[in-house]
């Protein structure tokens, strides 16, 4: 087996953890929303679009940074559990995790900002 193929070969669990992590940052970014339509409206005339998206997407990357952070400590605590001698299972389990909730919070607020555009001129 080469190591490019066994590089993401993670336990079910993992998988799992990170697929429900990202669907749940996703959610959030996309439709966590507190305020009226005349704050979105001053949040649009004030920041405008890009800017409530990249702040968004900044807010909600941060929030999935802590969940991966979550998942990486739970598989480190498995690594020293196991006494095993490799270490680039959390590592990973980081990069793959990083990438699935960057990406699922940049998707979710690309939809949070188009709604918000959507439902603001109409």
């Amino acid at each position: 087996m080469s190591t490019a193929n066994s590089k993401y070969q993670l336990h079910s669990g993992y998988w799992l953890l990170i697929g429900v992590s990202g669907v749940f940052t996703l959610l959030c970014a996309s439709v966590f929303y507190i305020g009226s339509e005349e704050s979105a409206q001053n949040m649009i005339r004030e920041e405008g679009l890009i800017g409530i998206c990249l702040r968004r997407f900044v807010g909600f990357a941060l929030f999935g940074s802590v969940l991966t952070l979550g998942i990486v400590l739970l598989s480190l605590g498995i690594k020293l559990w196991n006494r095993a001698a490799t270490w680039a299972e959390p590592l990973n389990v980081l990069k793959l995790s990083l990438a699935v909730h960057l990406a699922c919070a940049f998707l979710g607020s690309l939809f949070f900002t188009w709604w918000v555009a959507s439902t603001t001129t109409s």
